[in-house]
């Protein structure tokens, strides 16, 4: 089984496919939720001191606590883990913060990730990090946080997230400084079962490669 963050041994870079969450990232979010457990990881790319491993196999574990979760994201493999998230919130009340790449035309993102409760869009492109080189390199597609809660059945809270290591394809053309007050982008969602409402700068948004 392929484990977390690292995905990108077909088609984004040699080596090792375990490329890891960046550490800034994972930081900022990690003081926000207090992660207890990495859900999807290694050895090489925990984020948390407690894991599972392709070995235990986090998709046999019961989740408990606070989860981190950066799944693998080849095909038949994400749905999974995003079902997973789902349905050990409902079912134990922990919480699951996923960073799953924004498919959001698969059978997976309307059935499961449309069940959170909050979507959060990141900024940019993330910048994964290598596990022996510690070179970064930049997400081909764009990211998305999910977060799963006990009460967690959709529709989701929708919002921008910004990040010092992620990059838009303007920034990185164009040599601009990583600004979080230049180009916000923010959707809002009111209510829990009512009818959303969005708002978008346009004129400095992020080019959509």
């Amino acid at each position: 089984m392929r484990t977390a963050q690292h995905k990108f041994e077909a088609g984004y870079g040699a080596g090792p496919g375990d490329w890891r969450t960046p550490p800034d990232l994972f930081a900022r979010l990690d003081a926000e939720f207090g992660f207890s457990v990495d859900v999807a990881a290694d050895a090489a790319n925990a984020c948390c001191d407690r894991s599972f491993d392709a070995e235990q196999d986090g998709l046999a574990q019961e989740w408990r606590g606070v989860c981190w979760m950066n799944p693998p994201y080849s095909r038949g493999q994400i749905g999974k883990w995003i079902a997973k998230a789902y349905a050990e919130s409902r079912k134990v009340g922990c919480i699951v913060v996923a960073l799953v790449h924004a498919r959001t035309d698969t059978t997976w993102w309307h059935e499961w990730a449309m069940k959170a409760a909050e979507v959060r869009f990141v900024w940019g492109r993330v910048c994964f990090v290598h596990p022996v080189t510690l070179r970064r390199k930049r997400c081909p597609t764009a990211s998305v946080i999910l977060i799963f809660r006990a009460d967690s059945e959709g529709p989701p809270l929708i919002t921008s997230y910004r990040v010092a290591d992620s990059r838009t394809s303007d920034q990185l053309e164009l040599g601009d400084s990583n600004d979080s007050s230049k180009g916000r982008q923010t959707w809002h969602q009111q209510g829990q079962h009512g009818a959303s409402t969005s708002a978008m700068t346009t004129s400095e948004a992020p080019n959509a490669d």
